[in-house]
């Protein structure tokens, strides 16, 4: 099953109950709760829920989730078919969404300031719009694609994606009552977009420099990638461009790894975040498992053969 709706809700979940009490309504015992303390549904409803007391579920925290989710429903499929991963997008939309209604506060005055709880709503729609395209489109119809050699038409792809994000949801509430409110099971990363809102709205110091970090990498990020598209001629003429792949020159037993596939420095930011993501023990052997295949694995294949030449592999 894909895990379109269901990560975002159960995360969603996860992060009210995580969230507690952040209005100073005087109804809510949130500061003589302890992180480690197991209590059931009712009492939570008496000592920690907010929903009653700042507006939650808004037309407004659903829009602006919906826009977030589809920009980063893009971002997964091209980050699944280019590493073969799909990233969680909570923490991300929960710092953009607060980046962004205040910057078009700042536009519009009249516009009121979204409340934690709406912007954990916003965080849990942009989550399940974000992770739509990850397991099905980006694993599944790629594998058929390859087997078949033939395109899904869309709206055979759009049923399917819309029949397995139902089902996420409907199963969301099931797995909640199970897993968050009998079995009390953390969800890290519905924990750390929680941590991540209380600090925002808290107007924590390192929080808000974490935003301005995050949205300077995002613009970054944007930069590096159209410079390596190259798609314009005023581009060329300036040389404002960057190679999306630079080759290594190499012969090894009279084979030119330079016509293998991908075989350079390709001055990606994401496959640079991606590293930073998994840490350096695990790049570290992805790079060593590289090297393997690329100095001795394939200039044997080409040799013995079983392949004609180094650009086929």
């Amino acid at each position: 099953m894909e895990p379109v709706s269901a990560g975002g809700s159960n995360e969603g979940a996860g992060l009210s109950q995580a969230i507690g009490d952040v209005s100073g309504s005087a109804t809510s015992d949130w500061s003589s709760f302890s992180a480690d303390e197991h209590i059931d549904e009712e009492e939570w409803m008496r000592r920690i829920y907010q929903g009653d007391h700042m507006p939650q579920l808004s037309l407004r925290a659903v829009i602006v989730g919906g826009v977030l989710g589809s920009l980063m429903s893009i971002s997964n499929l091209y980050t699944s078919i280019k590493v073969g991963w799909s990233f969680g997008v909570a923490i991300t939309a929960c710092v953009l969404s607060f980046v962004l209604w205040n910057a078009l506060r700042a536009i519009n005055h009249k516009m009121t300031p979204m409340s934690i709880l709406e912007n954990n709503c916003m965080q849990s729609t942009a989550s399940a719009a974000g992770s739509s395209t990850g397991a099905t489109v980006g694993t599944a119809f790629g594998a058929l694609l390859l087997i078949t050699g033939k395109h899904v038409d869309w709206h055979i792809l759009a049923a399917w994606t819309f029949v397995s994000a139902a089902l996420g949801v409907f199963l969301a509430v099931p797995m909640k009552r199970q897993m968050i409110n009998l079995e009390h099971l953390p969800f890290p990363s519905g924990i750390a977009a929680a941590q991540t809102l209380r600090s925002l709205y808290g107007r924590s110091k390192e929080a808000l420099i974490q935003a301005r970090a995050l949205v300077s990498a995002l613009v970054g990020g944007l930069l590096v990638g159209f410079l390596n598209q190259g798609q314009f001629d005023w581009q060329r003429r300036l040389n404002l461009t960057i190679p999306e792949l630079i080759p290594f020159q190499l012969k090894i037993a009279g084979v030119d790894l330079a016509k293998m596939p991908l075989f350079g420095f390709a001055p990606s930011v994401l496959l640079m975040g991606a590293g930073m993501i998994v840490g350096l023990r695990v790049s570290t052997s992805m790079f060593v498992g590289s090297l393997l295949l690329y100095l001795f694995v394939g200039p044997w294949i080409v040799n013995v053969g079983e392949i004609p030449s180094p650009d086929k592999l």
